[in-house]
């Protein structure tokens, strides 16, 4: 769809002001909101990326503490970074995050740029991560546009089709509504009514602040908007955009002879009714749609090994090249073709450690997905026959934990179950005892 005009400078100041009216009312007290130094932001926003709110705080925090300022993660070794990541997932945004505050101090003298151009060329920056810096940092008029604002800004103006395929678009709404003063609050405002209030599934458009004039709850059509294509495409949130400080194309203007939402969704004209006038569409041709690239699986036995109350744990090298380096884990390893997960928990425990283990069946299974593999995992419960643990030079310490106490170690995301179900063993056993 082609943009047509700007929008009415009427229903944009009243977005406007609706918007910071509630944030000013009372908004969610997040660390990053306490800052306002760029540097504690574009941690913030990175981690973001792709990671739910609540998943990223208690990282977010813990990454702070690791590394107060930018000059301290500018100089950390990368292992000792991907540590204080780890859990997170997607490390590549934590090495880009490392060479962004490499750049800052190596470029600009360590002092954060404060422009579009200087901004967007620092490494793992894009579009929405430098629209949200300069607004939020510096009070600078620059849109976001992820897919809580999308989700958003296709309802309020009632817009067809897959968000993803109105990009330009929804970037250009974007820019016209962000407001010359305040614009951080404004952008966050935005971003929370999406991710609180305009839910995907179970909109709560009795509590939005602009119902009065979303063009998809007066048309019946708030939960079937914004509607997804079957087609593979790249999200509205993509780090790789064009420049939004080039002119956007302005989006639609409203027509003299139709109603005020019929003109806010672009029509031409309006029949009689006031609705916007029938227009036919061509289908295009499908092609052939290219098959997804295969991830690897890789087949993983655990070996949770008690004694009493504790649990035999390894901690991970943090040499460059170890995957998730620094995280504590259960023995184990990779199943050989035609291996069992029995045999497999005798061999690794017998070379990691140097002890033989009886393997009890396993207690859980599951498969969790990393950025570049597939992990299936079985574990079971062990208990040694024989030798005495000690690192072989494949871990960094191993320790026995009592298993109230594993949970303040960090593990891959894979482990977390196992942790979950230990626990819930020991409070069965001590609730029969």
């Amino acid at each position: 769809m082609k943009a047509r005009g700007p929008l009415d400078p009427r229903f944009v100041a009243e977005v406007r002001s609706r918007l910071l009216e509630k944030w000013n009312r009372g908004h969610r007290d997040l660390p990053w909101r306490r800052r306002r130094d760029a540097y504690a932001i574009l941690v913030a926003e990175v981690m973001l990326q792709q990671t739910r709110v609540e998943t990223v705080v208690p990282y977010y925090e813990r990454f702070l503490r690791a590394f107060p300022n930018l000059r301290a993660l500018a100089r950390a070794p990368l292992p000792r970074v991907l540590a204080a990541w780890s859990g997170l997932g997607y490390y590549r945004r934590a090495r880009m995050l490392r060479e962004a505050a490499r750049t800052i101090l190596s470029r600009h003298g360590g002092r954060f740029p404060e422009t579009y151009e200087e901004v967007r060329a620092l490494p793992g920056v894009g579009r929405y991560t430098a629209g949200a810096l300069l607004s939020i940092a510096f009070g600078k008029p620059f849109p976001v546009l992820d897919g809580n604002v999308a989700r958003v800004l296709s309802r309020l103006l009632a817009l067809r089709g897959d968000p993803r395929r109105n990009a330009d678009r929804l970037w250009s709404v974007a820019a016209s509504l962000v407001p010359p003063r305040a614009p951080g609050e404004f952008n966050q405002a935005l971003m929370e009514l999406g991710a609180l209030l305009c839910a995907a599934r179970a909109p709560r458009c009795p509590a939005c602040p602009l119902r009065t004039g979303c063009a998809a709850r007066q048309g019946g059509g708030v939960v079937a908007r914004p509607a997804k294509s079957r087609e593979r495409e790249r999200p509205v949130r993509q780090e790789g955009a064009e420049s939004v400080n080039t002119p956007p194309a302005p989006p639609f203007a409203p027509s003299r002879s139709s109603r005020f939402l019929a003109s806010l969704r672009g029509s031409k004209a309006a029949n009689a009714s006031g609705q916007p006038a029938p227009r036919t569409v061509r289908a295009k041709p499908r092609g052939k749609r290219r098959p997804p690239a295969a991830v690897p699986v890789v087949d993983v036995a655990v070996a949770a090994i008690w004694r009493g109350d504790e649990y035999l744990v390894a901690r991970r090298p943090l040499r460059p090249g170890t995957h998730l380096p620094g995280c504590w884990e259960f023995p184990g390893g990779k199943r050989r073709p035609g291996e069992s997960a029995r045999a497999c928990l005798k061999r690794e425990v017998a070379e990691e450690l140097g002890v033989e283990i009886a393997v009890r069946p396993e207690f859980l299974r599951l498969s969790h997905r990393y950025e570049d593999r597939i992990v299936r995992l079985t574990a079971h419960r062990c208990r040694i026959l024989s030798g005495v643990p000690r690192a072989t030079g494949g871990q960094d310490e191993i320790r026995w934990v009592a298993v109230e106490r594993l949970g303040a170690l960090r593990f891959p995301p894979a482990n977390r179950p196992i942790l979950e179900r230990l626990l819930a063993f020991r409070r069965s056993r001590s609730a029969g005892s």
